[in-house]
């Protein structure tokens, strides 16, 4: 089959992107042709066009139609169902509270699919889709990724935040009073924090106890972790064997947090930490929450609906109805989700702190300017002290020069006036005369020569 998916972003690691993603790779990886449409594109789109998946902004450059609409989010769903007529397709709701999850009702959405029975309840309750339409589609993890870790220790060691909305402006320092009073280390994996993880599945078996709601606590457990259902809106139990069933029907979510997070009702829940528990829970969630029997419920869905629309004729009045319904009160403006403001939020610390990184910078090459013109100037001073020493030095040199060749004239003419004085001695003469005396000199040589 060709199907578009249809999603509000595809950009990061949010709940709704993540689970397209692996349906997109898994319906792939069966043969499909999974065509991905948003209007805010990103890494996350990038990465699955890497992985050879068609990622689209715009559905005008799709020259073929799709077989089905697997569509998230009205107003892309709205789109994608106008642009291409008589394509069927498969609505998959997510939330209970995020406005861009309202559900826009088309006679060409043959179904409904809610992820826990907290967004059925919505889908019929509050949006008033027929009940006979809405189907339950349980969340999934992909366990191929998410291998299972080594067993528990008796007394858990690490834990884990794993969330993109808890922060130390709310639960967070609340969180870490409690593991610590029970020696236990406490770390943070999530956007809002400022420490996004984009390979989980690389260091859940890392930690003993996670804190997570929805799809995080689905892979914690999954891993083999004890998992606090939690985030910042609040905590409900840790799973075990008897509240699973519960839990998993409401997808690990909002109706579980009824607690307000406190450093006594977080240290309640640890001490239910039971690694024999954890291991029966990590070895249901193995067996009934893998993406493989997701994806072929999915692919169910997919075939049922486009034979039902084989069976009914096309009604252009009633999808004009309902496209002018849904312009006239659906929630068309793009809603600044709660994720968004945490994205935005956290874009914004790393300005400020970026800001006063660059202060601080600014501050320490001042200071550092000061320095060198500190030592410029004592340089500067040295050297001028330096070329006074070195005149009087010169001159100092040029007197001793001075005093030293009086001394050398001085000498000369003493030794040449002494000299003089032994020339013109009568002794002198004697020995001149004595020298000259031929006869004298062989006489000495022959009497120095017998001597010898």
């Amino acid at each position: 089959m060709r199907i578009l998916l249809t999603n509000h972003r595809l950009a990061s690691r949010t709940g709704t992107e993540l689970y397209i993603r692996d349906i997109a790779l898994e319906l792939l990886a069966r043969g499909h042709e999974p065509i991905l449409y948003s209007r805010s594109l990103g890494p996350l789109a990038q990465a699955l066009r890497a992985k050879s998946i068609l990622v689209v902004d715009d559905l005008a450059n799709l020259q073929t139609p799709p077989d089905i609409i697997h569509a998230q989010h009205h107003l892309e769903a709205m789109t994608a169902l106008t642009h291409f007529p008589g394509i069927p397709a498969v609505l998959v709701c997510h939330g209970w509270l995020p406005a861009e999850e309202a559900p826009p009702s088309h006679p060409r959405i043959i179904r409904y699919l809610a992820v826990d029975e907290l967004v059925q309840t919505r889908l019929v309750e509050e949006c008033g889709i027929p009940r006979d339409r809405v189907y339950t589609s349980l969340n999934f993890v992909d366990l191929k990724r998410f291998k299972p870790r080594t067993p528990l220790p008796p007394k858990a060691l690490k834990a884990l935040v794993f969330s993109n909305y808890v922060n130390r402006e709310n639960i967070l320092p609340s969180l870490h009073k409690a593991c610590a009073n029970k020696n236990i280390k406490l770390e943070v994996a999530g956007l809002s924090a400022g420490a996004d993880q984009s390979k989980p599945e690389s260091i859940l078996g890392d930690y003993d106890i996670v804190f997570a709601k929805g799809r995080a606590a689905l892979e914690a457990a999954a891993v083999g972790c004890a998992v606090i259902v939690c985030d910042a809106a609040g905590h409900g139990d840790m799973v075990n064997s008897s509240n699973f069933d519960h839990f998993r029907a409401y997808n690990f979510g909002l109706r579980l947090l009824r607690e307000s997070v406190s450093v006594a009702s977080i240290s309640a829940q640890l001490a239910n930490y039971n690694p024999e528990e954890t291991a029966r829970v990590t070895a249901r969630m193995r067996a009934e929450a893998g993406l493989h029997d997701a994806v072929e419920l999915l692919i169910q869905h997919y075939q049922e609906v486009i034979a039902a629309s084989d069976k009914h004729e096309e009604n252009p009045t009633l999808e004009a109805h309902a496209v002018s319904h849904y312009l006239r009160h659906g929630p068309i403006t793009p809603n600044f989700s709660q994720f968004e403001f945490a994205r935005f939020s956290q874009e914004l610390a790393r300005a400020k702190e970026y800001v006063q990184h660059l202060e601080t910078q600014l501050m320490q090459k001042q200071s550092g300017l000061e320095k060198v013109e500190s030592e410029l100037t004592t340089l500067r001073e040295q050297h001028t002290l330096t070329q006074h020493s070195l005149v009087e030095s010169q001159q100092s040199l040029q007197d001793s020069a001075q005093q030293y060749q009086m001394l050398l004239e001085r000498a000369a003419q003493s030794h040449q006036a002494e000299l003089n004085k032994i020339t013109s001695s009568r002794v002198w003469r004697l020995r001149t005369r004595l020298v000259s005396l031929t006869w004298l000199r062989k006489l000495y040589r022959f009497l120095f020569v017998r001597e010898q």
